[in-house]
């Protein structure tokens, strides 16, 4: 069963399911995530579980191939070769799944319809208690040693690699796509620079540049859809989505800034890991939904110092962990050098500093957070941002931010003078004032949509942005539009 010559790689060809194809897909997906559900709330024979095996038995024998294929690629679903294309009501379990095999390090999972329940059983009681960073390596020995035939894995590349196979949705103009396959595996990648760190208290600072450089080789292509992803908050792996939002817009904003390819990759990496020092902080902390209590704070403002320690451990030293130990170091100052931590003897900020404190501070501001009602939008973080005082944030960096995002961040709502409903998906690498836009419709039940007929486009030259709309006035959930 298993072929790993294609593994990571999407379908040459992602053509369309049908309707049948698409409601066995769409069953196959539903059934492998009641699978995992049930595993995490019932022992290896329960009947419950049983049931939820048969069923996924059921559909894939239903399905009449040789072998049914399930594969994640850049935030996709492929089901037996064809992309997947999920109605907003099924997202959340498309995106579970794809979830659960990133976490393994796997691109999808294979199906033979002679497979059995026991056998079945057997391979997911494994996949359910394999999470380490080498997960998939794990499960693979356990086939190998049950002898489990019937199932087998498609492996994912790691470390946010790309190859030249990669690069054919973008050959193909399908920019966000690709987009977001960049932007899918530098999260990987960051999971995977992160656990290592945890697990050794060495930092691959190196694999750290290597997560970075297709994000500076997107961006320097004028692939500006690659901000645009900034804008998808509602991430289970958000940290590490931080991490890489912070990245992506620090390079953005460096470019305006003048800076060279090697001078964006040492900015792109010093923003991946500004906050490594949260590692050395408790979970509980981090997660914690309401205000921390004054010993939690002290201890979440500590991860400046506990980053610059970690980077600092680095076997080789050179430019690239210097301008990483500072940012990590200088992040949370103003420039006033009011915020944290507190130092004797007051000096300039560094470049890379200033120009990452400014990015952290709003993709903070616009990341959901449990105990606020909702977080700022990019639109709304972005004013905020613009308005504060220079002895606060750097001016330059601020305006580089502006230029970065456009006037109009991903993820604003949009009412234009002709009367368009529009969703902000990235900014033009022409116009701030034209993003990149997703057209609307509000149906007569009131549920805002994708206009089922109108594709994304940049505001015409002949039209212009009248009003900025905040979600709650429509009930818009922004995180299924952009997803859509």
């Amino acid at each position: 069963m298993r072929d790993d010559s294609r593994a990571g790689h999407e379908p040459v060809e992602p053509a369309a399911l049908s309707t049948r194809d698409r409601d066995a897909a769409l069953a196959l997906i539903q059934r492998l995530h009641g699978v995992i559900k049930s595993l995490k709330l019932y022992d290896p024979g329960h009947a419950a579980l049983r049931t939820q095996l048969d069923e996924l038995l059921k559909v894939v024998r239903e399905m009449e191939r040789d072998e049914v294929s399930l594969l994640g690629v850049g935030g996709y679903c492929y089901v037996n070769g064809k992309r997947l294309r999920p109605e907003a009501a099924h997202l959340s379990i498309v995106r579970s799944v794809l979830e659960e095999l990133e976490l393994r390090h796997l691109g999808g999972l294979r199906f033979s319809p002679t497979l059995d329940a026991d056998t079945l059983q057997a391979f997911l009681r494994v996949f359910h208690a394999e999470r380490a960073e080498h997960a998939s390596d794990a499960i693979e020995a356990a086939i190998d040693r049950g002898r489990l035939h019937g199932i087998g894995l498609i492996r994912a590349r790691s470390s946010g690699a790309l190859s030249d196979a990669d690069a054919d949705p973008a050959a193909a103009g399908d920019e966000r796509r690709f987009t977001r396959l960049v932007f899918d595996r530098a999260v990987s990648g960051t999971r995977e620079l992160l656990a290592h760190s945890q697990r050794t208290g060495q930092l691959a600072l190196l694999q750290a540049r290597r997560v970075v450089q297709p994000i500076v080789d997107q961006l320097l292509r004028k692939r500006t859809s690659l901000v645009g992803m900034t804008a998808m908050k509602r991430h289970d792996a958000y940290t590490l989505a931080h991490c890489v939002n912070v990245s992506i817009i620090a390079v953005r904003m460096g470019q305006f800034l003048g800076l060279s390819r090697g001078e964006l990759a040492a900015l792109g990496t010093a923003g991946l890991l500004h906050d490594v020092g949260k590692i050395r902080v408790d979970a509980d902390v981090l997660r914690k939904p309401g205000p921390l209590a004054d010993a939690e704070w002290a201890v979440l403002r500590r991860h400046p110092l506990e980053g610059l320690r970690l980077i600092s451990r680095f076997s080789v030293t050179s430019e690239l962990m210097l301008d990483a130990m500072r940012v990590a170091f200088e992040h949370h100052m103003n420039v006033d050098h009011s915020g944290y931590p507190a130092i004797e003897h007051p000096r300039e900020l560094g470049s890379f500093s200033r120009i990452v404190a400014v990015a952290d501070c709003f993709d903070a501001a616009t990341a959901h957070r449990s105990h606020a009602a909702r977080p700022l939008t990019p639109h709304e973080a972005l004013r905020v941002l613009v308005g504060r005082s220079d002895t606060w944030m750097d001016r330059a960096a601020r305006w580089a931010l502006v230029q970065a995002l456009g006037l109009y961040p991903a993820g604003t709502l949009l009412r234009t003078r002709a009367g368009r409903l529009l969703l902000s998906l990235s900014p033009s690498a022409t116009d701030l004032r034209r993003p990149i836009c997703r057209p609307l419709e509000v149906t007569p039940e009131g549920a805002v949509l994708p206009h089922p007929e109108i594709q994304d486009a940049p505001i015409a030259p002949d039209d212009s942005v009248v009003q900025v709309i905040a979600p709650e006035e429509l009930g818009a959930d922004v995180e299924e539009l952009l997803a859509a």
